[in-house]
């Protein structure tokens, strides 16, 4: 997949089909919309193109309402989008000139960079200022200037809840990674670089990396959670635990994960945390006995879960 900034696009007479969006996640009802479009362009030898932005309109419009976080960073997100078929991506930075404009702006603004012959958004989707009507008139009417403007129909379901970034959100919120995971077609996953921590599970036989992960993207409810963690290229179990430590200290909210048969040296590394499942939430032991014997039991519980066991 080529991957060009907008303004770098170079016009020319290919007219590609075209479809606009953030694509936070990249979640099924995402590529579901991706391989339609993907379907209808190469069924005429056109090209799949995509406008994405490199930053949310919610946090550029700073309507984030104290808790909203992103899913995946840009590297991640045009992985995703690539893997779905699209031929060209480009990114565009959304602003908030971008977002006072019309419908009919926009997409003048679309046909004399990148002249779609067809723009196909997701059922539910829209752009053009905020409150304004001409989207929808733009819809029923099918067509803008020379261009098909219309909205897929496929609407994607999972376990009875329309699947959307905000569905993903509210389910990790919630500590339902697994049914995360079906939304995205892919267990959740977040990056991070280990530090140096204060070495209490070590003490205790359980080593953990204390990892740090970028700030801006969305940490799941606090708990304890089966995952699987990658480094450089290999994938192992593990345990992870998120929050405050309540048996250590209670102020500091932390991700430290524990690596099944794993004892390597891996400080300043980065590392891929995928949550596979919610197994409780976080305690207070009175001693760190307690808290041994309840690792214990967190790790055969994530072994069984993973399918170690």
């Amino acid at each position: 997949m080529e991957t060009i900034a907008f303004e770098d696009y170079v016009l020319s007479n290919e007219r590609p089909y075209l479809t606009v969006g953030m694509f936070d996640g990249v979640h099924c009802g995402h590529r579901s919309l991706l391989q339609e479009l993907v379907g209808k362009a190469h069924s005429h030898n056109a090209k799949a193109v995509v406008v994405s932005f490199t930053s949310h309109p919610r946090q550029v419009l700073n309507a984030t309402d104290g808790g909203f976080a992103l899913l995946q960073d840009c590297t991640h997100r045009q992985n995703e989008i690539a893997s779905c078929g699209v031929d060209c991506l480009l990114w565009l930075d959304f602003t908030a000139e971008l977002a006072s404009m019309e419908a009919s702006e926009f997409l003048d603004m679309l046909i004399a960079k990148v002249n779609p012959c067809q723009v196909l958004v997701g059922y539910d989707n829209r752009f053009g200022r905020k409150g304004s009507r001409e989207f929808e008139d733009i819809i029923a009417e099918g067509r803008y200037k020379d261009v098909v403007v219309k909205r897929s129909e496929t609407k994607v379901l999972c376990e009875g809840v329309e699947v959307s970034s905000t569905q993903i959100r509210k389910a990790l919120g919630d500590g339902k990674v697994s049914l995360a995971a079906k939304m995205l077609s892919k267990p959740y996953s977040l990056s991070g670089i280990v530090e140096s921590g204060r070495q209490i599970g070590r003490r205790i036989g359980f080593p953990t990396a204390n990892v740090r992960v970028e700030s801006g993207f969305l940490l799941p409810k606090d708990g304890v959670y089966a995952v699987k963690v990658s480094i450089e290229g290999r994938v192992f179990g593990g345990v992870l635990n998120l929050g405050h430590k309540p048996t250590i200290d209670k102020q500091e909210r932390t991700i430290e994960v524990h690596v099944f048969d794993f004892s390597e040296q891996i400080y300043d590394k980065s590392i891929e945390i995928a949550f596979i499942e919610y197994l409780r939430s976080q305690q207070r032991f009175e001693s760190l006995d307690d808290l041994k014997a309840q690792i214990e039991k967190d790790c055969e519980d994530a072994k069984l879960k993973i399918g170690l066991l």
